[in-house]
């Protein structure tokens, strides 16, 4: 059946593939999906030629906590590139601990809203990353 122009069926569907989330999102891909991993240890390697400090940070869309499968490839694709960026002299963050924390507690829609973190989510990120540079030593001094 079909409700304000949205369809269980076609929802099914594409859940089951995976694809869910690539369609409500309108992704346009220039490269095929996992294809772009191979550009990211090249990438940071240029960009850590430029020589200033630099924390890269993972964060996540809420839809890796509604899909496993979906959950399991930004885990993995994380990963890789944390480790690229961490083998290229970057300092690293990966938000999944503090915003999966902040989930578990507050619930998945005070830490997001929609597709963007909320502004409890965005204040759980801030803390985060305040905390993981002053522990690097990356603030310019008072």
């Amino acid at each position: 059946a079909s409700i304000a122009g949205r369809s269980a069926l076609v929802k099914t569907v594409l859940e089951s593939l995976g694809w869910w989330y690539e369609w409500t999102a309108d992704h346009v891909r220039v490269m095929p999906s996992g294809e772009g991993l191979t550009l990211v240890c090249p990438l940071f390697k240029r960009l850590a030629k430029v020589g200033v400090p630099v924390l890269v940070v993972g964060q996540y869309a809420p839809y890796h906590w509604q899909n496993e499968r979906y959950a399991r490839t930004t885990s993995q694709t994380m990963q890789s590139v944390l480790a690229c960026a961490d083998a290229a002299g970057f300092a690293t963050l990966d938000l999944f601990p503090a915003i999966d924390a902040g989930v578990r507690k507050q619930g998945l829609w005070k830490i997001y809203r929609i597709a963007h973190p909320s502004p409890a989510g965005a204040a759980l990120a801030a803390k985060a990353i305040a905390a993981e540079l002053a522990k690097r030593h990356m603030l310019p001094s008072p």
